[in-house]
């Protein structure tokens, strides 16, 4: 075979498109992708099968690997001048696939380590390895992590990849000269790249300190991925359980399970940072194996318990001095003793549940508060905070006696024993201590705590709001304080009555007492106004937020933090009013005010879980699914997995994946979001509602209907609870359902749901909000099953002139309103009109996506069936070949959409004569529908198709058993098939909009 570049890229392409379909059905695959060529055929099957034999990728060492290469080999290759656009200057190793060599790219002059896999393209195997290789590495894109830079393959077909050229000394040697609060830090940022990779599915495998390397500059790189681990990866998954002779290690830093060969985690990683962790503290590894029998080290390593590392110190680096030494022991023993230990448990399961939590444990004690590996007694925590506020302590003592005896009555007699002004500072500061003390009270009871809300808890609020409207009476600012908090606890339970109730008190009340101007006037302005937006009132949201942030922007010296939540506040109300680059623009903003993205918080977080929200508003799916999933990452090492920014984040990222068709994984997010909702919030809570209504909406789309239908009846009832019958959320849950009842061809009853939708959105809403075009999109699409074709026309015409004028011409809903007005044109017979706008919804698509969508294939799709009623049939087909292909990478070889693409292309080749190839299109999709997907009307149509091209044929025997079979399994004449058939309209309703 010649193999050329463009040769060898469509054998990796048809590699890895057959190595994502089950084996069972890679043969039928190749035989419609290679046709003819059998030595393409070959050299895609040979890959699958070194795939299914060879070993895990770059698991030998250097020493194993060269067994793998050819046996005339020179022992030492002179070496190469030139590998692509790189000039080699010397060998550097061997390692990975081969040997690598620090070279420089002719054009810029930049120094690379360059990996060349020897001996080209004779082993499958080696080729198979080398591509995951890179696929690993690419995913790796982390300030830490030596980076890919470059990958290709020279002239010969050897691959090759480009990697950035690290020079630096090892972490230990460096962090020699440290002070322990600095080696503290240094091993954060290992674990801040490390955790990186895990958030990719990558476990490294082979952590240490010569894979550690500290830059000229100081920055860490961490090195040597090509024996990580893909956690995602089925294949490679069963090769670990099976193949334990070449186990990639290095003793000293191994896991217990990783000497045993047992399966490979993140808890293995964990256990070589916690090694890492303790010789930069101790100067030792925790075990000396070196020179011992692969038994003495199992046994070791397996059965041995360190010694702390406290005690460790005495025996390590030699020229510490004894009161160094001394010094080191005691700053070591207890926490960070704990902390390593607990790093270097045995059990995978019983060390430290992710990365995310070791940091945090490390940021806890660093910053003087309690670890999580310690006990939660009652004397360690308040060693802790006696230690962070030696000075504040007796303070802290005097409010909770103050607490205890609720002494306000006597904090009065004794201001009035006092001078005027003397009395006015002790009751400010009175005031200061209890509403702190009351508001970490108050938020234990709060979902954002650890506490589940119960009557209780509730109870308690009850309780806390007479109190002190009858106790605090004479003190009103000190009773707006209390008011506030307890309004804010109140939203936070999802009360909105009273929540409003108090927060609406505490406001007026600051007013009165501290003026327009004050600080404290536009805290609550800031959360009466989300509690506003929340419920629907936006123009009075608006107002406060705007008020909110105007005083906080003219305070002498603002507080950052706190323009930052106004902006914030202020783009969630845009945002519901459909002004969304009005709304990125301030929480982009907000986020330059709040510290580096190096230590984020939670307000960093926040933000960029709303700005996500605008994003994806504004069509920029994959970008706001980056964020999202970054803020949820930092709200888990944050708070760990059962708090509520994290189950918001894990609906936020379901419904990312809901909108790219990834259902599967979309459900079980969004199923964990939905029960550790309930949990934590209640059954009736407005967060819930907001996870419940993205489930329903995505079983609706797996076509479980029955309940989807239920769920969406739940939320209903609830935003209706909530939220009150005039509500945009309200007419949300009314226009989903439409589309349920219309899904199942149940036209009036959608049509109903689809008016009182309607009706809604334009009277709370106005009538142009993109909402609005939302729901005459699906009322158009409902007259279109009917075949009430003009009322579609108008409908489908007013919702694209609303979406053009609101959200621009480039936004993927106007995308959608082109095409779903084209399809309407095309059934009416204006091609000409109709190809034009929907080749403009290609466009779109394509800009707004940078990898292949469902809409895009949907577009394609329909522009196929404009070309071929034209007689098009070059140009049909290949719209109808780029749908079936942007199909197969999204959904894989079986699904129902790839059937009706395959029997619309198939059609197509029919008519071209290319009967031999449209066969097994018939034959691929029918096969699908009945089996792995089930999809009775696309099945009848192939099956009908298919059965016309055998008459075409004279083979009337196969034809009639056909049209048997496609009689007996299609579904009565219904709309809902009618839109199957036409392969847009399907597509084109807008559950959720």
């Amino acid at each position: 075979m010649d193999l050329t570049p463009e040769r060898w890229a469509r054998i990796e392409a048809l590699f890895h498109e057959a190595l994502n379909r089950p084996p069972a059905a890679r043969a039928a695959f190749l035989e419609a992708a290679c046709g003819e060529d059998d030595e393409l055929r070959a050299a895609v099957e040979a890959l699958l099968a070194a795939d299914a034999d060879a070993p895990e990728l770059l698991e030998a060492t250097a020493s194993d690997f060269a067994d793998l290469m050819p046996d005339d080999e020179p022992a030492a290759p002179m070496l190469p001048e030139q590998i692509g656009p790189y000039r080699v200057l010397r060998e550097i190793g061997r390692g990975g696939m081969g040997r690598v060599y620090l070279a420089e790219r002719t054009d810029v002059g930049k120094r690379v380590a360059l990996k060349l896999v020897q001996g080209g393209l004779a082993s499958p195997e080696r080729v198979q390895r080398f591509l995951f290789e890179r696929k690993v590495l690419a995913r790796l894109q982390h300030p830490n992590i030596a980076t890919l830079l470059d990958a290709g393959m020279t002239p010969d077909g050897v691959p090759y990849f480009a990697m950035e050229y690290v020079e630096g000394e090892p972490i230990i040697t460096y962090a020699r000269s440290l002070p322990l609060r600095a080696r503290l830090e240094l091993f954060l940022t290992v674990c801040e790249a490390v955790r990186h990779a895990h958030q990719n599915l990558i476990v490294h495998r082979d952590l240490k300190p010569s894979n550690i390397l500290i830059t000229a500059d100081g920055q860490v790189k961490l090195l040597d991925f090509g024996i990580a681990k893909l956690l995602e990866d089925d294949s490679v998954t069963e090769a670990v359980h099976t193949r334990t002779a070449l186990r990639a290690m290095t003793p000293e830093y191994a896991a217990p399970e990783q000497v045993r060969g047992e399966p490979i985690t993140t808890a293995t990683d964990l256990y070589a940072l916690g090694v890492l962790l303790y010789e930069l503290l101790t100067g030792r590894r925790p075990y000396e194996v070196s020179g011992r029998t692969p038994g003495e080290v199992e046994r070791i390593v397996c059965e041995t318990a360190p010694p702390k590392p406290s005690t460790a110190v005495t025996r390590a680096v030699p020229e510490r001095t004894p009161t160094e030494a001394a010094r080191l022991r005691k700053r070591l023993r207890g926490d960070l003793d704990t902390l390593v230990l607990m790093a270097l448990r045995k059990e995978p399961e019983r060390r430290y549940g992710s990365v995310g939590a070791l940091i945090a444990d490390v940021r806890r004690y660093l910053d003087g508060h309690p670890i999580a590996a310690r006990g939660d007694s009652a004397a360690y925590r308040l060693r802790k905070f006696v230690g962070r506020h030696r000075v504040g302590t007796a303070a802290a003592a005097l409010v909770v006696v103050l607490l205890l005896g609720f002494v306000y009555r006597e904090a009065a007699l004794r201001a009035e024993a006092e001078a005027a002004r003397d009395a006015a500072r002790l009751e400010a500061e009175k005031a200061e201590q209890v509403a702190a003390f009351l508001q970490d009270v108050f938020k234990t009871s709060s979902p954002a705590g650890e506490a589940q809300p119960d009557a209780t808890a509730r109870d308690l609020l009850a309780r806390g709001a007479r109190q002190v409207r009858q106790e605090l009476a004479e003190q009103p600012a000190v009773q707006a304080t209390m008011l506030h908090v307890i309004g804010d606890v109140y939203f936070g339970l999802g009360l909105l009555d009273e929540a409003d109730s108090m927060l609406t008190r505490a406001l007026a009340l600051r007013r009165q007492v501290l003026g327009e101007d004050h600080p404290d006037v536009a805290e609550t302005e800031d959360v009466l106004a989300q509690l506003r937006n929340q419920r629907g009132a936006f123009e009075e949201a608006e107002a406060l937020a705007r008020q909110a942030l105007a005083t906080r922007r003219v305070q002498p010296e603002p507080d950052s933090a706190d323009v930052a939540r106004s902006l914030q506040t202020l783009a969630q109300v845009l945002n519901r009013q459909a002004r969304y680059e009005e709304a990125e623009r301030l929480l982009r903003e907000a986020l330059t005010l709040l510290p580096p993205a190096t230590n984020p918080g939670t307000a960093t977080a926040q933000i960029q879980h709303d700005l996500a929200g605008v994003l994806y508003a504004r069509g920029k799916v994959p970008e706001a699914e980056t964020l999202y999933r970054d803020a949820l990452a930092i709200h888990r090492q944050l708070y760990g997995d059962h708090h509520i920014r994290v189950v918001e984040g894990l609906n936020a990222v379901g419904l990312m994946l809901r909108e790219q068709q990834r259902l599967d994984d979309a459900e079980q997010l969004l199923r964990q979001a939905y029960t550790r909702g309930r949990r934590l919030l209640g059954h009736v809570h407005p967060t819930v509602a907001t996870i419940t209504y993205n489930l329903a909406l995505t079983l609706q789309n797996q076509g479980h209907l029955p309940e989807a239908e239920a769920l969406y009846h739940e939320v209903l009832a609830m935003d209706r609870e909530l939220l009150g019958e005039r509500h945009p959320y309200v007419a949300g849950d009314l226009d989903v359902l439409g589309t349920l009842m219309h899904d199942q061809g149940r036209l009036d009853e959608a049509e109903a749901f689809y008016r009182e939708a309607l009706d809604l959105r334009r009277n709370v809403l106005g009538p142009d909000h993109p909402d609005v075009a939302s729901s005459l999109n699906n009322l158009a699409a409902l007259f279109l099953d009917r075949g009430t074709l003009d009322e579609a026309e108008r409908l489908y015409r007013e919702a694209l002139d609303l979406r053009r004028n609101r959200l621009g011409m480039e936004h993927p809903k106007t995308a959608l309103s082109l095409n779903n007005l084209g399809a309407t044109l095309q059934r009416m017979g204006r091609l000409e009109e109709a190809e034009a706008l929907i080749r403009e919804a290609v466009a779109i698509s394509r800009a707004a996506w940078d990898t292949a969508s469902p809409p895009l294939a949907t577009y394609l799709n329909n522009l196929g069936e404009v070309l071929a009623n034209q007689g098009r049939l070059d140009a049909a087909e290949a719209a109808y070949r780029e749908a079936l292909a942007v199909r197969l990478t999204l959904h894989g070889p079986d699904n129902a959409r790839v059937a009706r693409s395959q029997v619309n292309l198939a059609r197509v080749l029919v008519q071209q004569g290319a009967t031999a190839e449209a066969e097994t299109l018939f034959i691929a999709a029918a096969r699908i529908c009945r089996t792995t997907d089930p999809d009775p009307t696309t099945l009848a149509e192939a099956l009908r198709a298919h059965a016309d091209l055998l008459i075409a044929l004279q083979q009337p025997a196969r034809a009639a058993a056909l049209r048997r079979e496609a009689q007996a399994v299609a579904p009565p004449d219904s709309p809902a098939a009618a839109q199957n058939r036409m392969g847009s309209t399907a597509d084109a309703t807008e559950p959720g909009s």
